[in-house]
């Protein structure tokens, strides 16, 4: 037997982290990408230094985008 409750979902809050409190590192992503994963410092580590909360993304070619999606995920995290 399974029972199954919905809730209604949480209207997104208007959460700013501030830039004091994070720390931004870089490094190589890992996994297939053939050599471009070797050259480049894609992927993206957040941490949230009050909470010591970290997030790590490497999905995107891009470190500005996996930056992006960081601090975005951080966000939600610490401010949800």
């Amino acid at each position: 037997t399974a029972s199954v409750v919905v809730l209604p979902g949480a209207d997104e809050a208007e959460f700013t982290l501030d830039e004091n409190d994070v720390r931004i590192d870089t490094f190589r992503a890992s996994g297939a990408g053939g050599q471009h994963v070797n050259t480049t410092n894609s992927a993206v580590r957040a941490t949230h230094l009050p909470t010591n909360t970290v997030v790590s993304i490497q999905d995107e070619r891009s470190q500005h985008r996996n930056k992006a999606k960081a601090l975005e995920l951080l966000a939600r995290r610490v401010g949800g």
